[in-house]
């Protein structure tokens, strides 16, 4: 027998080379697609025999399997390591972010206006102070007694400066005005940054899981654990850790906690495409125990050019 003889499957079927032949437009269509038509309407028509049953010993094997694979990426020291380094950027940010919200007192600071019912009473606190007037019994939010004209009126005829006060021609550059004004910007701002105090204080406790379906996750992951792929994600232009990425990173790799890590993601990627892309079909689209669905031929991206 000839061993020198060069040849591939190619030279054992009766076509060219894919790279020696050029079809016309319809050469797919008239010589596959077209006489799978009339199989395609039947099988869309008439359905395809499906046990229930089994399908759903189906998805409870996909649902242990799912359950698995938590468990044991929950329990993996690298999937702690990473969600302890997110908590704590988390936290930072959560930090800086509440720190950014606070105010100062110059940001409260407003004009005096006689007829403000606020600025009236603040101004009669630092009045009754120098003078000893009673303080009504009604307060304010802050705390401040509630000054109402009325009240004020009752002691004009003793005190001149109360008269101009309730027809708005005492001077805004009072000392007394001054001093009403600054003690209600450092209430208003102490009143604002209060819930942020708190915040600072009694943070939100942070729940951070594990997704091992999150792209993200998968990318800054591998990050820390300074594993690159090959693979970029067309959408963010950052490496990209497909199942076949992280197969690879499987095969290749001689760290068996490596390798245990990545074989939970494979089996959870498995999995979790059979349960959410087929088992909720299943169900959807059985009746009385056949499976409908629709077929589109030349659907797929290598049959666009019998499509055209």
């Amino acid at each position: 027998m000839n061993t020198d003889i060069d040849y591939t499957p190619w030279s054992l079927l009766p076509v060219d080379m894919p790279k020696d032949t050029h079809p016309p437009i319809d050469y797919f269509y008239q010589h596959v697609a077209k006489h799978l038509i009339r199989d395609t309407v039947r099988i869309m028509a008439n359905g395809i025999q499906i046990d229930l049953d089994k399908v759903e010993e189906l998805e409870e094997t996909l649902d242990q399997q799912l359950a698995k694979v938590k468990e044991e990426l929950e329990g993996n020291p690298y999937v702690k390591a990473y969600l302890q380094q997110v908590a704590t950027t988390q936290r930072t940010i959560a930090i800086e972010t509440t720190k950014a919200k606070f105010r100062s007192v110059d940001e409260f600071r407003k004009p005096f206006k006689h007829s403000d019912m606020v600025h009236r009473s603040y101004f009669m606190y630092v009045f009754s102070k120098h003078h000893s007037l009673p303080l009504p019994a009604t307060v304010l939010p802050s705390g401040v007694p509630k000054w109402t004209a009325a009240l004020v009126n009752k002691f004009a005829s003793s005190f001149p400066l109360l008269d101009k006060l309730l027809k708005g021609t005492l001077s805004e550059t009072h000392p007394y005005i001054a001093q009403a004004m600054e003690n209600l910007a450092i209430d208003k701002c102490k009143l604002y940054n209060s819930k942020y105090e708190q915040a600072l204080e009694h943070p939100k406790e942070l729940t951070i899981e594990f997704n091992p379906s999150s792209s993200k996750q998968k990318q800054e992951i591998f990050a820390m654990l300074g594993i690159t792929s090959e693979a970029v994600s067309k959408t963010t232009g950052n490496e990209s850790f497909t199942r076949e990425e992280i197969e690879k990173i499987n095969n290749e790799t001689s760290n068996e906690s490596i390798k245990h890590f990545t074989q939970c993601l494979i089996d959870h990627s498995y999995a979790a495409i059979v349960k959410n892309n087929f088992i909720a079909a299943f169900y959807k689209y059985t009746v009385n125990n056949r499976l409908y669905g629709q077929y589109k031929l030349v659907g797929a991206k290598s049959g666009n050019q019998g499509k055209r």
